[in-house]
């Protein structure tokens, strides 16, 4: 249960790290192209106040995708650990019915 909870914690990061990236994109495209007097490259100095706003979202969308990952890789190795002991389960379960016949 946990591990799922931390499934969809961790895409709800990255969801929310992108739109915050879409969001302040489009801001700052309205702040350059209000505030631009000729050819610019990159952003107007009126406009650095998204500079925060955007490592905020490259930072909730790396961190989400970071626990996204390690939480695959959890319910990965767990799944595979609870096949096996199926599996193990079964071969021991036949191998009493052999010997009692």
């Amino acid at each position: 249960m946990t591990r799922w909870m931390f499934f969809f914690v961790s895409l709800a990061t990255v969801a929310t790290g992108a739109t915050i990236i879409a969001t302040e994109h489009k801001q700052d495209a309205v702040c350059n192209a209000y505030n631009s007097h000729g050819a610019t490259l990159g952003m107007n100095s009126n406009c650095l106040g998204v500079v925060g706003l955007y490592f905020t979202g490259f930072a909730l969308v790396v961190v989400g995708l970071l626990f996204l990952v390690a939480t695959i890789v959890v319910i990965k190795k767990r799944s595979r650990g609870e096949e096996r002991r199926r599996s193990s389960a079964r071969r021991g379960t036949l191998r009493k019915s052999r010997q009692n016949h």
